[in-house]
């Protein structure tokens, strides 16, 4: 008999099962819920609720294999993928979650230079400061805060995907 709250959980958030358990301290995590004893560090920044919502939000992309980097593609485990690294760990959190040996992220340095992507995160964090009705005249110089909110659930997701 299917447990569907249980299906929803190992579909949604993997990370929470652990060798076929449900891991109390990770659900309590995912839920944002202060775990007893608890005196370790965290990562806390502004925005952080909002990339956890994208960490949780669904897409609607596909897959695109780039087979001119990929080799033997029929029977090899090692895949060149072409997209959003977000879009595409999500699509594969579904099939592939606790199986991956390795994943590489090239994240953006917020250092200015001209790159194939943008690493410019100023527009994105004046719109989390707004978000959480601060100004962006009330912000620190060195705030990465709309780094982190980009970062952070992809590193998410790398979690859940990794064995």
């Amino acid at each position: 008999m299917s447990n569907k709250l249980l299906d929803l959980i190992k579909n949604n958030y993997p990370s929470i099962i652990k060798n076929g358990n449900i891991n109390l301290e990770e659900l309590k995590k995912v839920l944002q819920l202060p775990i007893e004893g608890d005196e370790t560090y965290g990562l806390n920044f502004i925005g952080k609720k909002y990339a956890i919502n994208k960490y949780k939000e669904e897409t609607n992309k596909t897959l695109k294999l780039n087979t001119s980097l990929s080799k033997n593609v029929d029977n090899t485990q090692n895949l060149v993928l072409v997209g959003d690294n977000l879009e595409c760990m999500k699509i594969l959190r579904k099939e592939y979650s606790g199986k991956i040996k390795c994943i590489y992220i090239d994240p953006p340095y917020n250092t200015g230079n001209n790159f194939v992507y943008s690493d410019n995160f100023s527009k994105d964090e004046k719109a989390i400061l707004k978000l959480n009705n601060l100004k962006p005249e009330n912000k620190s110089k060195k705030s990465h805060n709309g780094w982190l909110t980009f970062m952070y659930p992809r590193l998410l997701l790398a979690r859940d995907l990794l064995s």
